[in-house]
C-alpha cells in the first residue's frame, strides 16, 4: 500500500504541474487573485475518481464534472445537451451510433478519439467504476471509426443518453496507468489534494471556450460558523450547505447573494429489508407510521423542506401523485412493534451521515425521538461520509439514513441506482437494503425499454407503488437546498446548487 500511495503522489504532483504550467505565463500579470475562485465545501470528495475509495456520491461526482466531461451532459435547467458528441442516431431500438466532435483535446494535450470513448465506457462497466450502475444497459461498446463509436443495449433503452452524462471520458492513455488518473476533457484539471483540508483545480487550457478562472480552490470548512465567516470576511466567494437561518442573515448583506429553495434531493430511511427486524412488514409499517413528517420539517429545516410522499419530489418524471404522504399514527405503530416483538420491543441502530446533507444529523435524532414515541429503541451511530458509505458497502447497517437527487429529472434514475436487485442490476448500484423485488425490477425495466412517454411514466408509477407497497422506503422530505455567494462573481445557480465552475465567473465591473 505504501508503495501505491508513493506512486499515486508522484502522480498527482506532475498533474499539478501540468495544470499549474497551463497559466504560467499569465501569473505575473495584474489581478492574478482576481482569476481565482474560493469555495468553502462542507466536507471533502470521497476520492480521486475514479479510483479507490471513490464513492458514487454526489458531491465528489459533481466535483470531477467539472474534469471529465461525458458524451451528453446537463444544462443549467437539468435537461440533456450534447456535450463530446455532435450527432447520433438510434438505427435500431437497441443500438446507439454516436459521432464526436472533432478537435476536442484531454487536458494533456492529447486528441479525443473514439478509442478513448470505447475504453473508458467498457472500463465504467466492467472495473466498475463509482458511476457504472447507470451504464448497466450497455452490452456493447465498439468504435466504428476515429470519431464514431457505437452503443449496445440489453433491452431497447430510450434514455441512455441522460446516463451517459455521467459516463465520464478519460483518456486511454490515463486508463492504463495505475494508479488511473483523471485526465479528461472538462474546464478545468484536478491539481491536487489536501485531504480533509482542500482540493485543487486549474484551468484546462485546451477546453473551449476557455473557462473563467486560473485556478479553484477549495476549502473543507465542516463547521457552518467558519463558512459563513470566511464569506463574510471576503477570503472565499462562495459557501455550500449554510445553515438556514444564517441564510437569513446574509441575505440582507449587500454584497452577498444568499439563496434558499426547495431541491429535488429526498431524504428517506432505508430499512435492511432481508434480515430481522425489518424483515417483517409489520416493522416496517411501524416504522412508516411513526415519522411525522410535518414536525420532522419543522424541527429540522423550519418548514423550509417538503414533507415526502415517495423517494422522489414532484418535479421527477415518476412521481405518483396518488401516493399521500403518510400520517403518523403512533398508537398503531406501538402496537405493530409490540406484535413483532411479543412485547419485548425493537432495538435499532439508524446510521447516518455527519457531513452529508444538510442537518443530517438533526434529521437522524428527530427520526430516532420520533421513533421511540412509538415503541423502539434507538442509537444513532452517525459518521463522516468516508466511513458512512464504506459501511453500507459491506452490509453494516440495518437502517440508514439516504438521499437521493435525480439530476437527470427521471425516477429511472434512483430506480436503478438504489433500488434494482443488486443481482439483476449488472453492476453494483446503491442498494444495500438486501431489496429484491421482481415487481420493482420489472416495471424499471418496461420504464426503461418504454418509447413513449405516458408508457414510461405508468411503469415508474407502478414502481412507486410497489415501493410503497412494501414500506421498502421510508421518505422523510424533500431537502431544502441552500448557497451563498459574493457579488464579485456572475452566477446563476441551477436548481440543485451544483457547482459547475464553467458557469461561475467574475462579475462586470459596476
Amino acid at each position: 500500500m505504501r508503495g501505491f500511495r508513493s506512486l499515486l503522489s508522484g502522480a498527482l504532483a506532475l498533474l499539478a504541474l501540468l495544470g499549474a504550467s497551463c497559466g504560467r505565463e499569465r501569473d505575473a500579470a495584474p489581478g492574478r487573485a482576481e482569476r481565482r475562485l474560493t469555495v468553502a465545501v462542507r466536507a471533502d470528495i470521497t476520492g480521486v475518481f475514479p479510483e479507490p475509495p471513490t464513492q458514487r456520491e454526489s458531491f465528489t461526482i459533481d466535483l470531477f464534472s467539472n474534469v471529465l466531461e461525458g458524451p451528453f451532459r446537463l444544462d443549467e435547467n437539468l435537461a440533456v445537451q450534447p456535450a463530446l458528441v455532435s450527432t447520433w442516431t438510434n438505427p435500431d431500438d437497441r443500438t446507439w451510433v454516436f459521432r464526436l466532435r472533432e478537435g476536442i483535446r484531454f487536458s494533456d494535450g492529447t486528441p479525443l478519439t473514439s478509442t478513448d470513448v470505447v475504453a473508458s465506457l467498457r472500463a465504467a462497466v466492467e472495473k466498475p467504476f463509482p458511476t457504472g450502475a447507470f451504464l448497466s444497459a450497455i452490452s456493447k461498446v465498439e468504435a466504428s471509426g476515429p470519431f464514431e463509436f457505437r452503443v449496445t443495449t440489453r433491452e431497447p433503452s430510450a434514455v441512455l443518453p441522460s446516463y451517459l452524462t455521467g459516463a465520464f471520458v478519460i483518456s486511454a492513455r490515463a486508463l492504463a496507468m495505475s494508479p488511473i488518473l483523471p485526465v479528461g476533457t472538462g474546464p478545468y484539471v484536478y491539481a491536487g489534494r489536501e485531504p480533509g483540508k482542500e482540493i485543487r483545480l486549474t484551468r484546462n487550457r485546451f477546453h473551449e471556450p476557455a473557462a473563467p478562472f486560473d485556478e479553484v480552490l477549495l476549502r473543507v470548512l465542516p463547521d457552518p460558523v467558519e463558512r459563513v465567516a470566511a464569506l463574510l470576511a471576503g477570503r472565499v466567494d462562495i459557501a455550500d450547505a449554510l445553515p438556514l437561518d444564517a441564510v437569513e442573515r446574509l441575505s440582507r448583506e449587500s454584497g452577498l447573494v444568499a439563496l434558499t429553495r426547495p431541491g429535488i434531493r429526498v431524504l428517506y430511511l432505508a430499512p435492511r429489508v432481508d434480515r430481522p427486524p425489518f424483515s417483517d412488514l409489520r416493522v416496517r409499517e411501524a416504522l412508516d407510521l411513526a415519522i411525522d413528517r410535518d414536525e420532522l420539517n419543522a424541527r429540522v429545516y423550519h418548514g423550509r423542506g417538503t414533507p415526502a410522499s415517495q423517494p422522489v419530489p414532484v418535479a421527477v418524471a415518476g412521481y405518483d401523485a396518488s401516493i399521500p404522504v403518510v400520517r403518523a399514527d403512533r398508537t398503531q405503530a406501538r402496537a405493530l412493534v409490540h406484535a413483532a416483538s411479543r412485547g419485548a420491543g425493537i432495538d435499532v441502530v439508524l446510521d447516518a451521515p455527519s457531513d452529508r446533507y444538510l442537518n443530517d444529523v438533526a434529521l437522524a435524532h428527530e427520526a430516532k425521538r420520533q421513533m421511540e414515541l412509538a415503541g423502539f429503541r434507538v442509537t444513532v451511530r452517525a459518521r463522516p461520509k468516508a466511513e458512512f458509505f464504506p459501511s453500507l458497502a459491506r452490509g453494516e447497517a440495518q437502517l440508514y439514513l439516504f438521499g437521493w437527487g435525480c439530476d437527470t429529472l427521471e425516477a429511472g434514475d434512483i430506480l436503478n441506482g438504489a433500488f434494482r436487485s443488486r443481482a439483476t442490476s449488472g453492476a453494483r448500484n446503491d442498494n444495500y437494503q438486501g431489496l429484491a423485488d421482481s415487481v420493482v425490477d420489472g416495471a424499471t425495466d418496461a420504464a426503461t425499454r418504454a418509447t413513449e412517454a405516458e408508457q414510461r411514466l405508468e411503469h415508474l408509477h407502478a414502481a412507486m407503488n410497489r415501493l410503497r407497497e412494501l414500506r421498502a422506503t421510508i421518505p422523510l422530505v424533500v431537502m431544502p437546498e441552500t448557497i451563498a455567494y459574493s457579488k464579485r462573481i456572475s452566477w446563476t445557480p441551477p436548481p440543485t446548487f451544483v457547482l459547475r465552475l464553467h458557469e461561475v465567473g467574475l462579475a462586470p465591473p459596476r
